[in-house]
Protein backbone atom coordinates (compact mmCIF):
# COMPACT_ATOMS: atom_id res chain seq x y z
CA UNK A 1 0.00 0.00 0.00
CA UNK A 2 1.12 3.41 -1.00
CA UNK A 3 2.12 5.48 1.98
CA UNK A 4 3.22 9.26 1.64
CA UNK A 5 6.59 10.95 2.31
CA UNK A 6 6.30 13.74 4.71
CA UNK A 7 8.87 16.13 6.03
CA UNK A 8 9.17 16.64 9.91
CA UNK A 9 7.71 20.17 10.81
CA UNK A 10 9.49 23.67 10.74
CA UNK A 11 9.84 27.11 10.68
CA UNK A 12 12.45 27.91 8.69
CA UNK A 13 13.90 27.08 5.67
CA UNK A 14 16.89 25.10 5.34
CA UNK A 15 19.04 25.81 2.20
CA UNK A 16 20.82 22.66 2.24
CA UNK A 17 17.05 20.87 2.18
CA UNK A 18 17.01 17.02 1.54
CA UNK A 19 16.93 15.76 -1.87
CA UNK A 20 13.71 14.55 -3.33
CA UNK A 21 12.39 14.04 -6.27
CA UNK A 22 9.27 15.58 -5.70
CA UNK A 23 8.87 18.47 -3.37
CA UNK A 24 5.12 20.82 -2.39
CA UNK A 25 7.15 24.20 -1.15
CA UNK A 26 4.44 25.30 1.92
CA UNK A 27 4.42 28.34 3.79
CA UNK A 28 4.00 26.72 6.77
CA UNK A 29 2.55 23.81 9.08
CA UNK A 30 -0.85 24.17 8.82
CA UNK A 31 -0.44 24.30 5.23
CA UNK A 32 1.52 21.10 5.23
CA UNK A 33 -1.12 19.21 7.74
CA UNK A 34 -4.19 20.63 5.75
CA UNK A 35 -2.43 18.87 2.71
CA UNK A 36 -1.06 15.75 4.41
CA UNK A 37 -4.37 14.56 5.43
CA UNK A 38 -6.07 15.70 2.39
CA UNK A 39 -4.01 13.88 0.22
CA UNK A 40 -4.81 11.23 2.45
CA UNK A 41 -8.27 11.03 1.65
CA UNK A 42 -7.64 10.68 -1.89
CA UNK A 43 -7.43 8.02 -4.20
CA UNK A 44 -4.56 7.44 -6.45
CA UNK A 45 -2.27 10.19 -5.40
CA UNK A 46 1.24 10.02 -5.81
CA UNK A 47 3.47 10.54 -3.18
CA UNK A 48 6.19 13.78 -3.23
CA UNK A 49 8.02 15.88 0.00
CA UNK A 50 6.24 18.69 2.06
CA UNK A 51 8.12 21.32 2.90
CA UNK A 52 7.12 24.05 4.85
CA UNK A 53 9.82 27.05 5.41
CA UNK A 54 8.63 29.47 7.24
CA UNK A 55 6.40 32.25 5.26
CA UNK A 56 6.10 34.15 2.25
CA UNK A 57 9.09 35.79 2.31
CA UNK A 58 11.21 32.24 3.11
CA UNK A 59 8.76 30.79 0.15
CA UNK A 60 10.13 32.84 -2.36
CA UNK A 61 13.71 32.58 -1.64
CA UNK A 62 12.97 28.38 -1.46
CA UNK A 63 12.10 28.57 -5.10
CA UNK A 64 15.30 29.01 -7.14
CA UNK A 65 17.13 26.32 -5.30
CA UNK A 66 14.04 23.65 -5.20
CA UNK A 67 14.44 24.08 -9.02
CA UNK A 68 17.96 23.89 -9.71
CA UNK A 69 18.18 21.13 -7.57
CA UNK A 70 20.10 17.64 -8.86
CA UNK A 71 17.64 15.30 -10.27
CA UNK A 72 14.39 17.38 -9.23
CA UNK A 73 11.68 16.26 -11.40
CA UNK A 74 8.55 18.45 -9.77
CA UNK A 75 8.58 21.55 -7.48
CA UNK A 76 4.82 22.65 -6.64
CA UNK A 77 4.19 26.16 -4.89
CA UNK A 78 1.45 26.43 -2.38
CA UNK A 79 0.94 30.47 -1.04
CA UNK A 80 -1.80 32.17 0.39
CA UNK A 81 -3.44 34.99 -1.89
CA UNK A 82 -3.82 37.55 1.36
CA UNK A 83 -5.65 40.52 -0.09
CA UNK A 84 -3.65 40.73 -2.87
CA UNK A 85 -3.78 37.54 -5.49
CA UNK A 86 -1.96 39.22 -8.18
CA UNK A 87 0.45 40.82 -6.19
CA UNK A 88 0.95 37.34 -4.54
CA UNK A 89 1.50 35.75 -8.58
CA UNK A 90 4.30 38.61 -9.65
CA UNK A 91 5.89 38.18 -6.43
CA UNK A 92 6.07 33.80 -7.34
CA UNK A 93 6.58 35.31 -10.92
CA UNK A 94 9.91 36.93 -10.40
CA UNK A 95 11.44 34.54 -8.88
CA UNK A 96 10.09 31.22 -11.39
CA UNK A 97 11.47 33.31 -14.36
CA UNK A 98 14.70 33.98 -12.77
CA UNK A 99 14.73 30.58 -12.46
CA UNK A 100 13.97 30.13 -15.88
CA UNK A 101 10.68 28.44 -15.83
CA UNK A 102 8.61 29.82 -18.52
CA UNK A 103 5.00 30.41 -17.32
CA UNK A 104 2.10 31.51 -18.70
CA UNK A 105 0.09 35.18 -18.58
CA UNK A 106 -1.54 34.63 -15.68
CA UNK A 107 -2.60 32.10 -12.90
CA UNK A 108 -5.06 29.74 -13.92
CA UNK A 109 -8.35 29.18 -11.91
CA UNK A 110 -7.45 25.13 -11.20
CA UNK A 111 -3.97 25.56 -10.52
CA UNK A 112 -0.97 26.44 -12.61
CA UNK A 113 1.52 23.72 -13.89
CA UNK A 114 4.39 24.29 -16.44
CA UNK A 115 5.78 20.98 -18.26
CA UNK A 116 9.84 21.27 -18.32
CA UNK A 117 12.67 19.14 -16.05
CA UNK A 118 11.20 19.93 -13.03
CA UNK A 119 7.87 20.48 -14.22
CA UNK A 120 6.78 23.51 -11.79
CA UNK A 121 3.52 24.03 -9.87
CA UNK A 122 1.56 26.85 -8.06
CA UNK A 123 -1.56 27.21 -6.34
CA UNK A 124 -2.69 30.56 -4.30
CA UNK A 125 -4.92 29.65 -1.52
CA UNK A 126 -8.09 29.29 -1.20
CA UNK A 127 -8.41 29.37 -5.31
CA UNK A 128 -6.75 30.72 -7.33
CA UNK A 129 -8.71 33.74 -8.16
CA UNK A 130 -10.19 34.93 -4.91
CA UNK A 131 -8.08 37.13 -2.02
CA UNK A 132 -7.77 34.93 1.08
CA UNK A 133 -5.86 31.94 2.73
CA UNK A 134 -6.27 28.30 3.61
CA UNK A 135 -8.70 29.10 6.03
CA UNK A 136 -11.08 30.12 2.86
CA UNK A 137 -10.38 26.90 1.28
CA UNK A 138 -11.44 25.39 4.28
CA UNK A 139 -14.62 26.96 5.13
CA UNK A 140 -15.89 26.05 1.49
CA UNK A 141 -15.08 22.21 2.78
CA UNK A 142 -17.82 23.00 5.46
CA UNK A 143 -20.74 20.50 4.29
CA UNK A 144 -23.55 22.57 2.75
CA UNK A 145 -26.49 23.33 5.75
CA UNK A 146 -24.18 22.67 8.60
CA UNK A 147 -26.21 24.50 11.68
CA UNK A 148 -22.73 25.64 13.17
CA UNK A 149 -20.97 27.67 10.92
CA UNK A 150 -23.69 30.51 10.64
CA UNK A 151 -23.51 30.48 14.52
CA UNK A 152 -19.39 30.38 14.49
CA UNK A 153 -19.70 33.65 12.09
CA UNK A 154 -22.07 35.44 14.47
CA UNK A 155 -19.90 34.70 17.47
CA UNK A 156 -17.24 36.07 16.08
CA UNK A 157 -18.17 38.96 13.58
CA UNK A 158 -19.96 39.83 17.64
CA UNK A 159 -17.24 40.47 19.29
CA UNK A 160 -16.74 43.97 19.87
CA UNK A 161 -14.08 45.84 17.88
CA UNK A 162 -12.68 46.63 21.11
CA UNK A 163 -12.25 43.30 22.41
CA UNK A 164 -10.67 41.44 19.37
CA UNK A 165 -7.24 40.09 19.21
CA UNK A 166 -7.56 39.56 15.36
CA UNK A 167 -6.72 42.04 12.65
CA UNK A 168 -10.12 42.36 10.40
CA UNK A 169 -8.13 40.51 7.62
CA UNK A 170 -7.67 37.01 9.81
CA UNK A 171 -11.61 37.46 10.45
CA UNK A 172 -12.05 34.08 8.55
CA UNK A 173 -9.48 32.16 10.84
CA UNK A 174 -11.39 33.51 13.74
CA UNK A 175 -14.15 32.02 12.38
CA UNK A 176 -13.16 28.73 11.92
CA UNK A 177 -11.60 28.15 14.59
CA UNK A 178 -14.86 28.63 16.17
CA UNK A 179 -16.45 26.12 14.52
CA UNK A 180 -13.67 23.62 15.05
CA UNK A 181 -13.81 23.73 18.94
CA UNK A 182 -17.71 22.84 18.27
CA UNK A 183 -16.72 19.54 16.92
CA UNK A 184 -17.18 16.51 18.72
CA UNK A 185 -13.37 15.93 19.25
CA UNK A 186 -12.17 19.39 18.92
CA UNK A 187 -9.51 19.10 16.16
CA UNK A 188 -6.80 21.37 14.22
CA UNK A 189 -7.75 21.59 10.19
CA UNK A 190 -5.99 18.97 8.46
CA UNK A 191 -7.54 16.75 11.30
CA UNK A 192 -11.04 17.90 10.86
CA UNK A 193 -10.69 16.65 6.73
CA UNK A 194 -9.48 13.19 8.16
CA UNK A 195 -12.55 13.07 10.93
CA UNK A 196 -14.95 13.35 8.29
CA UNK A 197 -15.77 16.75 9.49
CA UNK A 198 -15.02 18.76 6.21
CA UNK A 199 -16.23 17.83 2.66
CA UNK A 200 -13.21 16.57 0.28
CA UNK A 201 -15.84 16.11 -2.41
CA UNK A 202 -16.30 20.01 -2.67
CA UNK A 203 -15.32 21.35 -5.84
CA UNK A 204 -12.84 23.47 -4.42
CA UNK A 205 -10.71 20.23 -3.09
CA UNK A 206 -10.95 18.29 -6.09
CA UNK A 207 -9.79 20.36 -7.94
CA UNK A 208 -6.93 20.75 -5.15
CA UNK A 209 -6.42 17.31 -5.68
CA UNK A 210 -5.79 17.09 -9.05
CA UNK A 211 -3.50 19.53 -9.36
CA UNK A 212 -1.40 17.49 -6.85
CA UNK A 213 -2.33 14.52 -9.43
CA UNK A 214 -1.43 16.03 -12.24
CA UNK A 215 1.86 17.84 -10.75
CA UNK A 216 3.42 15.00 -9.06
CA UNK A 217 2.84 12.57 -11.57
CA UNK A 218 1.34 8.92 -11.13
CA UNK A 219 1.15 6.99 -8.05
CA UNK A 220 4.01 4.90 -7.47
CA UNK A 221 3.33 1.03 -7.62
Amino acid sequence: MWRPIWTSRSDKFVAKETPRKKILLVEGPDDEHVVRHLVMRSERMPSFHILPVGGFPNLKKAIRPAINSHRRTAVGILADANNDPEGRWSALAYQLRAADVQLPSGLQATGTIVQGQPRVGIWLMPDNQSSGEIEQFIGSLIPEGDPVWPRAIQYADGIPAIDRKFAPAKAQRAKIHVWLATRKEPRKMGEAIGALDLDTSARVATEFADWLRALFGQPEK
